[in-house]
């Protein structure tokens, strides 16, 4: 009974920590994982045991760990797939803004959660749009450790509009993702920016390995 009750306390412990940015939900899933043995451990053993309670007492307590059970399992899931809450709000660079700089924004609004700046700095002509609010919960403490912007201009990527000439611009990506994995391809990352709009300001429309 204390390991069952040791096991739903730091469940409920996991799920504060990564909401509150303090941790990722890597342990949050492996501990729902016990949760859902240890309750059907101590279900089984409180159903069947030959202890001297009446069968309906019995019988009660198992459904109760049963429920008692099921919510914190229900509270794991939830941690793990609900968007994470914005910490700030992150300005949107001014429209004669640099690649550079959009893309450091970019990245600052990814760790802050800040989804509404991110579709902002994310054009719609890009194959990935409508992706950004995913993005803002997928990662966390995530920075820049290095940037360069490419010698030449690029004319090649597909999300191009015809005649125009985009930018790219490499990153190092420092922190980790809510599944506890690393950022990116080894945190190396790439993206791919347009002169969009009647102001031609830069705006991302591709992204991936350099």
């Amino acid at each position: 009974m204390l390991v069952w009750l040791g096991a739903l306390s730091r469940s409920v412990y996991e799920v504060i920590l990564t909401r509150s940015l303090r941790a990722d939900n890597a342990w949050a899933l492996r501990d729902g994982a016990v949760v859902v043995l240890a309750t059907l451990l101590v279900a089984v053993l409180t159903l069947g045991g030959r202890r001297k309670l009446k069968s309906r007492a019995r019988l009660r307590a198992g459904v109760a760990m049963l429920i008692l059970g099921a919510m914190t399992v229900g509270l794991v899931i939830w941690v793990v797939y609900a968007p994470l809450p914005e910490q700030r709000a992150v300005s949107v660079p001014p429209v004669n803004a640099s690649p550079q700089a959009v893309v450091r924004a970019y990245v600052v609004a990814l760790d802050e959660h800040d989804a509404a700046v991110a579709d902002t700095l994310w054009s719609p002509l890009g194959f990935f749009r409508g992706q950004q609010p995913w993005e803002v919960s997928y990662y966390i403490r995530v920075r820049i450790t290095w940037m360069a912007k490419s010698s030449y201009p690029d004319a090649n990527d597909l999300n191009l509009p015809r005649g125009v000439t985009g930018a790219d611009v490499s990153v190092g990506l420092a922190g980790w993702t809510r599944n506890g994995g690393p950022v990116g391809e080894g945190g190396d990352w790439d993206y791919t920016l347009a002169p969009i709009g009647p102001h031609h300001a830069w705006r991302i429309i591709d992204e991936g390995m350099p």
